[in-house]
C-alpha cells in the first residue's frame, strides 16, 4: 500500500474516492512529498475517522492561509485555539488531525513506522490536553 502511495496512485485514488475529505488544498500539501512516503499515515488515519462518521481537518488546519479549515477549527476549539496558534513554534504544532462530529471533536497525532512523539510534542500536547480538557489520540500506522 505504501508503494502505491509513493508512486502517487493511491493518493489520487483517495482524492477521487473521498472528495469531501481530500481537497485540492490537501493535494498541494502532499504533491511534492508523497514520493518519500510523507503524509500517508495522516491520510490513512483520516479515512479511518471518516469511516466512523467524523469530518476531518487534515494537517494544515492550524494555518490561517487554510482559511476554511482554520475557521472550522476556531469554531470548534474556541478562543484558546487562536491564542495558542499565535504563540506556537515550528517544533510545537497542533496534532495532525482534527476529527469532529457535531460538537464532539478529537485531536489526533499520527506516527508511522518508527516515528515517535518528540519530547517537545509531549510537553505541548500535555498543555493542549489541560487547556481543552481532552486526551489527544495517538495513532501508530504500520503500512504493509
Amino acid at each position: 500500500m505504501l508503494a502505491s502511495w509513493k508512486d502517487g496512485q493511491l493518493c489520487r485514488e483517495w482524492m477521487k474516492q473521498f472528495p469531501s475529505l481530500f481537497t485540492e488544498e490537501a493535494w498541494h500539501t502532499i504533491c511534492n512529498q508523497h514520493q518519500k512516503g510523507y503524509h500517508f499515515g495522516e491520510w490513512f488515519t483520516a479515512i479511518h475517522y471518516w469511516n466512523m462518521g467524523y469530518n476531518v481537518l487534515i494537517e494544515k488546519y492550524q494555518f490561517r492561509n487554510h482559511t476554511k479549515d482554520f475557521a472550522k477549527a476556531s469554531q470548534l476549539l474556541g478562543p484558546h485555539f487562536e491564542e495558542l496558534i499565535a504563540n506556537q513554534t515550528a517544533e510545537c504544532q497542533f496534532p495532525d488531525l482534527l476529527a469532529y462530529r457535531g460538537q464532539e471533536w478529537h485531536l489526533v497525532e499520527v506516527k508511522r513506522d518508527r516515528d515517535v512523539v518528540r519530547p517537545s510534542q509531549v510537553r505541548y500536547f500535555k498543555t493542549l490536553e489541560e487547556i481543552f480538557q481532552t486526551e489527544i489520540h495517538l495513532v501508530k500506522v504500520k503500512p504493509a
